[in-house]
């Protein structure tokens, strides 16, 4: 149940069209207009690219629940300070503008566990996309094996976003079964293909069955750095590229053609049984978490607002970071994933969202962009 006498409002720090374009049918789904917990969504403006602002400001005009904000500029420690202006007690659902999936009890989860646990300075959702999620979905069995497919396709022939209409994987395994997390993709919107099962595999020379992941990508996962590094390639530096996204996202997105017909997504997701996980004071990423407005305002942070959220502020003041593992949501790419718009997996999220999310009034267009326009 939605809590009473309290404003909850989402937040994004906006810089790409492309992404926000497929998020804004979960975010619409999830105003308190249509029957969601969010009161208002507002948009920090954090582009200088003009088709970008132009889209925005469509966007904001065409509802009211929308809110711009264009007169806050700076690195994100400076788009926070947006926090002091807001009610202490208001209710901050921060989501990051390349979210491109969101469970529809994604954000009351986030929420009612905050207002569950007061002794928390903040609360993240279980995000596909992520070092956190990508060693628990890898050693819960929700990584699937998949390998880039060898042969170039034309740009504009992705007809359905389902993983069970992808033919199997036909060429060369790699050496020593071990695919190079360094490889660039074969071409432009690479697609990425499931292995076959051992009985239908051409290859008599590989040995087992391709339900292992030693083939791919996903055999690098590893634990992040409990300390955190400056950056995604010190702390995650596996996950910090792009082959090991691009295989969590086709993973997911079989997963989701499984809850499309079983609604059964959270039961795989949630791998413990009160959806709590505590993270102890170590780095987590903040592309969506919920937070009171009053616990940012009352400090500042430094270089990286997810050290210093997840590791600085809230140790300072002993107020754990907690994880509710059913609030379920797909990050597109971190910057140092940029190889994966040479792939056609945008092209999928934006085909389940217009199939299962968006309705036949908000049916959304692909929109191309610069594809070195990435921020955290």
């Amino acid at each position: 149940m939605r809590p009473e006498n309290v404003k909850i409002i989402g937040l994004m720090f906006y810089g790409r069209a492309q992404f926000t374009n497929i998020l804004e049918c979960y975010l619409k789904n999830n105003l308190r207009t249509n029957g969601g917990w969010l009161d208002e969504v507002h948009f920090i403006a954090n582009t200088a690219h003009e088709d970008d602002l132009s889209w925005l400001s469509d966007l904001v005009g065409s509802n009211p629940s929308y809110v711009l904000i264009d007169d806050i500029k700076g690195p994100w420690t400076k788009l926070w300070t947006y926090t002091e202006t807001l009610d202490a007690d208001t209710i901050v659902v921060k989501i990051d503008d390349d979210v491109v999936y969101m469970h529809e009890e994604a954000i009351p989860r986030l929420v009612t566990a905050l207002v569950n646990h007061p002794e928390a300075y903040a609360v993240g959702g279980n995000i596909v996309n992520t070092p956190h999620s990508q060693f628990w979905q890898y050693h819960t069995g929700l990584l699937l094996p998949y390998l880039p497919d060898p042969e170039a396709l034309d740009a504009t022939s992705l007809e359905s976003w389902r993983a069970s209409e992808l033919p199997y994987y036909d060429g060369e395994y790699p050496v020593l079964f071990n695919w190079s997390l360094h490889a660039s993709p074969h071409h432009d919107k690479t697609r990425w293909l499931p292995l076959p099962p051992t009985e239908q595999q051409s290859d008599p020379d590989f040995p087992a069955s391709s339900r292992y992941l030693t083939a791919t990508p996903a055999w690098n996962t590893t634990w992040p750095s409990p300390r955190g590094g400056w950056t995604m390639m010190t702390y995650a530096p596996e996950i910090a590229l792009w082959a090991m996204a691009a295989q969590i996202h086709y993973s997911f997105l079989a997963h989701l053609e499984e809850d499309a017909l079983k609604s059964n997504l959270l039961s795989k997701y949630s791998f413990m049984p009160n959806h709590i996980w505590n993270q102890q004071y170590e780095r987590y990423s903040v592309n969506f978490m919920a937070l009171r407005a009053g616990k940012m305002a009352r400090q500042r942070l430094f270089v990286n607002d997810e050290i210093g959220i997840t590791m600085g502020a809230n140790k300072e003041h002993e107020e754990p970071f907690l994880i509710d593992i059913g609030a379920v949501v797909s990050h597109f790419s971190f910057g140092s994933q940029h190889e994966l718009l040479q792939t056609d997996l945008l092209e999928r999220y934006l085909g389940y969202a217009n199939e299962m999310v968006c309705g036949a009034n908000n049916q959304k267009g692909m929109i191309t962009s610069n594809m070195t326009r990435t921020i955290h």
